[in-house]
């Protein structure tokens, strides 16, 4: 039988409809993952989209669903927290309904339904923004912070960029800085202030020496090396780390035009804000980069037309 992304199997379809609750986690028997020691090594984005999709997935067949990064250590278990789902740290799982975990079956969803397939396209982004993120509920405090930051960037013009370092040469092939010093520069002058989401201190020092006032960032922990932060150990707050993580992707969502790139942080911003403005920067080939452009300008005009 051949597999389909984005399916439900009718065996699991078939437990679901006898009591079962259609479970979203990692660490199943189709993932990498459980085949390395503890814990999961996968980043809090690629997690939270493999979430988003999940979450479609059951609405999508009208099932009862639960996110479940409690299913084995992950990299945002945090070790002072009685609570070992992280996803419940910053989200309330709303789609058990009535049911009582305590006696719940499981059904646990394969890696590939749900896979956090990159799919840059605004239909998709407006899809699963009207049909999940649009409706997740935020953690009081998740929902505070995300609330001061609203009002800043909805009363300033900003312009936004993810430079991403650390490991990210490893995924896929970096953008060099000088490209986005050259594209900031062009564009500063029709903003307020630059924003910066990055895991790097010395993109964090560079871009103070170049914008000095104008440059914004957010609290948050970063390397100074090649190790990712989210894979330092010594980082013992893992919760802390989740949540810049979230709050450092909102506000890439609310500028008024974005700089992004190829990585999960990214994608999650235009998740979060379908709508948004934004400049994809990568390392690619000529016919390459020439098919992705006609796409995205196709794409903001089908977008155009259905706002």
């Amino acid at each position: 039988m051949t597999l389909q992304r984005g399916e439900l199997q009718e065996d699991k379809l078939t437990d679901i409809s006898q009591g079962g609750i259609y479970t979203i986690c990692c660490f199943v028997s189709d993932c990498p993952c459980e085949r390395k020691t503890s814990p999961c090594p996968r980043g809090f984005f690629s997690l939270f989209i493999q979430a988003v999709n999940g979450i479609e997935l059951a609405k999508r067949h009208n099932v009862p669903y639960y996110v479940d990064f409690g299913n084995h250590k992950y990299l945002y278990t945090d070790p002072n927290k009685a609570e070992q789902n992280f996803w419940n740290y910053y989200f309330e799982n709303t789609g058990v309904g009535s049911y009582n975990l305590n006696n719940a079956k499981f059904v646990r969803n394969s890696l590939y339904e749900v896979y956090p397939f990159r799919r840059w396209s605004r239909r998709h982004f407006l899809k699963m923004y009207h049909s999940v993120v649009s409706q997740l509920k935020f953690s009081e405090t998740l929902e505070k912070h995300f609330d001061e930051k609203r009002l800043f960037y909805e009363s300033h013009k900003i312009l936004g960029v993810q430079i991403r370092r650390t490991d990210h040469g490893q995924e896929v092939e970096q953008v060099g800085l000088n490209v986005f010093l050259k594209l900031i520069d062009r564009k500063l002058s029709k903003f307020d202030y630059l924003f910066v989401a990055t895991d790097d201190n010395k993109v964090i020092d560079l871009l103070s020496q170049r914008y000095g006032s104008k440059l914004i960032y957010n609290k948050a922990v970063r390397s100074s090396s090649d190790e990712a932060v989210h894979s330092n150990l010594k980082i013992t707050n893992r919760y802390e780390l989740g949540q810049e993580a979230l709050i450092d992707c909102y506000c890439l969502s609310l500028c008024k035009h974005s700089i992004l790139i190829q990585s999960n942080i990214s994608y999650a911003a235009l998740l979060f804000n379908p709508k948004l403005s934004y400049t994809l920067l990568e390392k690619a080939g000529f016919m390459q980069r020439l098919k992705r452009k006609v796409r995205f300008w196709l794409d903001e005009i089908r977008i155009r037309v259905s706002f």
